[in-house]
């Protein structure tokens, strides 16, 4: 049975430390995030039916 605190290790093939991966797919997910609040607000003011 594998440690629960050593799951990593045998995950990734060598010792990982994971709030150093939880923050970085965080800031990965940020802009994305961003873009997607953006956009969506721009593409809501550009369909607006006019009469």
């Amino acid at each position: 049975m594998i440690a629960a605190r050593n799951w990593p290790a045998v995950l990734f093939g060598f010792p990982t430390d994971l709030g150093l991966v939880m923050a970085m797919t965080v800031l990965a997910l940020v802009p994305g995030i961003a873009m997607i609040y953006f956009m969506r607000n721009h593409l809501a003011t550009g369909f607006v039916i006019r009469t």
